[in-house]
């Protein structure tokens, strides 16, 4: 990836309007949005197909959830990129994620602010 293309991301939530409102957060960094999932089954085939440089991930998903999602993607593109996307504030759901291989996790009801912080923060620790 070059100094001049944009990030390519792929977001992945059964909430048609958290992904949009998490889209807008990300492409008000101009990141590119290259994809959009409603589960976990979803976010492996879309991962596979469009070669993501970041995923944002939800945890509780319909077909296949977040963390089993994770762990599968992990264990075939160990050097994906995973931000868990939550609602929940339980440690050991997010202890369990960081094991398993997300780079970080950003709660649905932190502010705008909080969130692109938290997305500046995870590209400076991307491996291209």
């Amino acid at each position: 990836m070059t100094q001049n293309e944009a990030l390519r991301v792929l977001i992945v939530d059964d909430d048609p309007k958290q992904r949009q409102l998490l889209k807008l957060t990300i492409k008000s960094l101009k990141l590119e949005v290259v994809g959009e999932g409603n589960n976990g089954a979803e976010a492996i085939e879309l991962y596979r197909t469009l070669k993501p440089n970041m995923v944002f991930l939800d945890i509780d998903m319909p077909v296949k959830d977040g963390i089993s999602t994770l762990k599968e993607l992990m264990a075939e593109f160990p050097d994906a990129n995973v931000i868990m996307v939550t609602s929940q504030d339980m440690r050991i759901i997010i202890d369990e994620c960081l094991i398993a291989g997300a780079k970080d996790f950003i709660r649905k009801d932190a502010s705008t602010y909080d969130i692109k912080e938290r997305i500046i923060s995870a590209i400076k620790e991307i491996k291209f």
